[in-house]
């Protein structure tokens, strides 16, 4: 039983022994992988710096992209706002010609109408006075006719009285 126990004790000696360079191992491996992982992390922070670099200048030239497409697209509107406004004063002189020109025409039908209703209206004085004469004339006429046709009736009746 001794013999046993001594066993035991050295299996138990032994277990201790292997107990510690597993421990050993565990905490080199423990420190390995600490040191492997401060490295990995300070890995990961240069590249995210590196990244967070890249962004920042990829920004900054789509910043400067965009402000010189901005200046560029300003130009062009500022030259078609321009061309627009010259071909509208070009546009507008033209139809203030046109008006010009129509109105002229105007005027002008206008004023030979008015001249044709003033020579109709100076002529209503003369045409009355030749409606009044023309109408004594038809009076007078109307009236000896009146006249002949009385002394015609007479006649005929002074020529029935006598062959009765």
């Amino acid at each position: 039983m001794e013999e046993t126990l001594n066993r035991i004790l050295q299996g138990i000696s032994t277990l201790k022994s292997d107990i510690g360079s597993v421990r050993a191992e565990l905490k080199e491996e423990i420190t390995n992988t600490r040191s492997g992982m401060i490295s990995m992390e300070a890995g990961l922070k240069e590249e995210i710096e590196n990244v967070r670099t890249e962004l920042k200048d990829d920004i900054g030239n789509v910043h400067i992209e965009l402000k010189d497409d901005i200046g560029s697209l300003r130009t062009e509107l500022k030259d078609d706002i321009g061309n627009v406004r010259i071909e509208l004063k070009a546009d507008i002189g033209n139809v203030r010609t046109e008006l010009k020109e129509d109105i002229a025409n105007l005027r002008s039908e206008l004023q030979e109408g008015q001249e044709r209703l003033e020579k109709k209206l100076m002529s209503i004085p003369q045409n009355y006075e030749n409606l009044e004469v023309f109408i004594d004339r038809q009076q007078r006429m109307t009236e000896i006719l009146s006249e002949r046709s009385l002394r015609h009736e007479a006649d005929i009746q002074f020529l029935k009285s006598t062959r009765s």
